[in-house]
């Protein structure tokens, strides 16, 4: 899907039945958005599955072509309905392209917070983060960043069994073929599904995340709102799905 020359997005609708006597039902959207492309997506030649342990570039920046991709964001449409909230991984690739997203759709106006639970599937350098005070001299003005700590990306094991949340740990584990679990990524997944269905009250937000952990949001999504509550739309506002 392109919106702006972003990679991926997808705008799923549903309805909320809500406790009332009468039932009614309250429509809300929920944009999916994969980042611009990054360096890393150059390295590996587009090959978004699988483990590349012999490459290290850590929290991968964008390629040339997706620092295009984010000025046509910018001044693309805006999305629709108006977006009321943005939340990001803070991976850097995903917060820059959150806001870029975020200038198309009101500037400051539309509240920005971090999601660390919309990190990628770490078994990549490219998905090890950076100590949460970095992020912040880079990004300081997205709430939430002042409470990531030094290693909030998932612990691996390295071939000794034990874990580490530090940047030299991750990249050590993943050198050893050591990689997120499935069950740890369905986790934190189910998490944030149940956040965006029933925690948020907002109508319109956007989450702007990565490939793998994109795929098992819609697929949870799916499972949880039945075919009568969820639409997906293949045409709103320059999203194409």
């Amino acid at each position: 899907c392109n919106f702006g020359g972003v990679a991926v997005c997808s705008c799923l609708r549903y309805t909320e039945r809500s406790a009332t006597l009468t039932m009614a039902l309250r429509r809300r959207s929920l944009h999916l958005v994969r980042h611009a492309e990054s360096n890393w997506n150059v390295m590996t030649a587009g090959e978004h599955v699988g483990a590349h342990p012999n490459l290290v570039d850590v929290d991968s920046d964008l390629s040339p072509k997706g620092e295009r991709q984010l000025d046509a964001l910018r001044n693309g449409p805006a999305l629709a309905p108006p977006l009321e909230l943005i939340l990001a991984s803070p991976l850097r690739r995903a917060l820059r392209t959150a806001l870029a997203l975020q200038t198309a759709n009101g500037g400051e106006t539309v509240p920005m917070h971090v999601e660390p639970r919309a990190t990628e599937w770490l078994e990549n350098s490219c998905d090890c983060g950076r100590p949460g005070p970095i992020i912040q001299r880079e990004f300081g003005t997205i709430r939430g960043l002042e409470t990531l700590g030094d290693g909030w990306w998932p612990a691996l094991s390295n071939e000794h069994g034990v874990q580490s949340r530090s940047t030299r740990g991750t990249l050590a584990a993943l050198a050893t073929g050591g990689r997120e679990a499935a069950a740890s990524v369905d986790r934190r997944c189910s998490q944030l599904v149940h956040k965006l269905l029933h925690e948020l009250t907002e109508n319109s937000v956007a989450v702007v995340a990565h490939c793998m952990v994109l795929h098992r949001l819609e697929s949870m999504l799916r499972e949880q709102c039945g075919g009568d509550e969820l639409i997906v739309d293949q045409d709103s506002s320059g999203v194409s799905h």
